[in-house]
């Protein structure tokens, strides 16, 4: 894909941000608000027309939420957009980091009096000292984008594996098992990272059993052979008799 390609941006604190509690787990609700973004996004800074597919029911609950404001004439703005697009003309003045997973970050911030690093970088920071080494901002950022939540949330023992597992396998593995378990469900961290396991560590299955051997009977001793040959020529001799 081009680095020039049109692109719509939509952060994952959406999941915790009070303006989104009615929408975000609404599918139709929020369907229809990632529809708006694009189309807006597209025709900024220009409003954009209501498309004629869009749902009354969420344009409501869109507006009651404060996501959008809808204009005479049958337009729409989306809040924040604006802000979001002055952000990414900065960015591109000044340079974005860009890392294999599509994640943009502007560029770090250098730490003099005054200034303290955010929430997300000390809690990175302290995931790396407190011995995850594999858990860096890819591996993270994996992880949120799967499951829609911080990464925190997924438990020590959770995060654990996850850091063993990204070391073992590397993360582009342990991302496609995460795909191939949800497959367009909402899993949890935990459900997505021990199904990683049995997925990318199946147990070997038990031999089977080997094939019994032919039965060889054993070779008998001289003394043995003659008492049976014995036996026999006294059975027949009684068989005869009768």
């Amino acid at each position: 894909m081009s680095e020039r390609a049109p692109y719509s941006r939509v952060y994952w604190s959406i999941v915790d941000d009070p303006k989104f509690a009615t929408i975000y787990d609404d599918d139709r609700h929020l369907a229809g608000w990632l529809r708006l973004l694009m189309a807006a996004d597209g025709l900024w800074p220009a409003s954009c027309p209501v498309p004629a597919s869009a749902r009354k029911a969420s344009l409501t609950a869109l507006t009651d939420a404060g996501l959008i404001d809808l204009m005479p004439g049958g337009r729409f703005r989306v809040h924040g957009l604006d802000a979001e697009r002055g952000r990414r003309r900065d960015a591109a003045r000044t340079g974005t980091k860009r890392y294999p997973d599509g994640t943009h970050l502007a560029p770090e911030r250098p730490l003099g009096p005054g200034t303290k690093p955010s929430r997300d970088e000390t809690r990175r920071d302290e995931q790396t000292r407190e011995g995850l080494p594999n858990l860096d901002r890819e591996a993270l950022a994996a992880l949120e984008t799967a499951t829609g939540h911080v990464a925190s949330m997924a438990g020590d023992k959770t995060l654990n594996e996850y850091d063993r597992l990204v070391g073992d396998h590397g993360l582009p593995a342990v991302v496609v098992a995460f795909g191939s378990l949800a497959n367009g469900k909402r899993m949890t961290a935990r459900q997505l990272v021990w199904g990683a396991v049995k997925v990318l560590e199946p147990f070997v299955k038990d031999a089977p059993p080997p094939e019994p051997k032919p039965f060889a009977p054993r070779k008998l001793e001289p003394w043995e052979q003659e008492l049976r040959d014995a036996i026999e020529i006294q059975n027949a001799a009684v068989r005869g008799g009768s």
